[in-house]
């Protein structure tokens, strides 16, 4: 290299030599057009098919978030306006029914107040009993009647309100929880054996029976 040879280097304006074949700057051939547009092809169906997909609400997660300002629901329930019995459906009979040997029954009141990002809430126990007919509205009583009724379980005394939900300050609830019998001297140990219990409530459902005018 020549002495000082580095300055013929030097040349920031300077072009870069391309190499071009019949005009274009690379060599092209069938097969290679063929194989990019069935990949072009490919591309397009499967952006046209998760298009259509998202619109469809299909194999896409969706979060839907709601936001309410005013005034909260409120509704003062009682068995005129509101009427239901609930009940465990026996697994071997396909029927409704009440055991205190395989389980009890609860019903609770949540009465929720907001505080940060969570709700302080208020509990208490709500009597329930087996259902007769009376139990029901007389706007419904007629269509209970036809029910057996001796399997449900259904609110002595249905006086709460419901109000609010969890995008509100307030927010109250009725809940039913079902449990295992064990046995206590307040039963008198009165349960089925374990292996019974676990068989009949490994494999339960839950019916619902309601009616409601507003």
């Amino acid at each position: 290299m020549p002495l000082f040879g580095f300055f013929f280097d030097i040349d920031l304006f300077g072009s870069d030599v391309d190499i071009y074949y019949k005009g274009r700057p690379k060599r092209n051939s069938w097969i290679v057009r063929i194989f990019t547009i069935l990949y072009m092809g490919i591309y397009i169906f499967f952006f046209i098919f998760r298009f259509f997909g998202m619109i469809n609400k299909e194999d896409v997660t969706f979060y839907d978030t709601n936001a309410y300002n005013g005034k909260p629901p409120y509704m003062l329930l009682n068995k005129e306006i509101f009427s239901a019995g609930f009940a465990l459906i026996h697994p071997l009979y396909q029927k409704p029914f009440i055991d205190p040997t395989i389980f009890n029954a609860k019903m609770f009141y949540y009465s929720g107040v907001k505080n940060g990002f969570s709700f302080n809430y208020t509990i208490s126990d709500v009597p329930i009993e087996v259902c007769n007919i009376n139990s029901f509205g007389s706007n419904y009583q007629e269509l209970f009647s036809k029910k057996e009724l001796g399997g449900y379980f259904c609110v002595k005394n249905l006086d709460k309100e419901l109000q609010g939900h969890q995008t509100y300050d307030v927010y109250s609830y009725y809940n039913i929880k079902f449990y295992p019998c064990v046995n206590t001297t307040e039963n008198k140990n009165i349960c089925a054996p374990p292996e019974m219990i676990s068989l009949l409530l490994n494999k339960f459902g839950v019916s619902l029976e309601c009616k409601m005018s507003i």
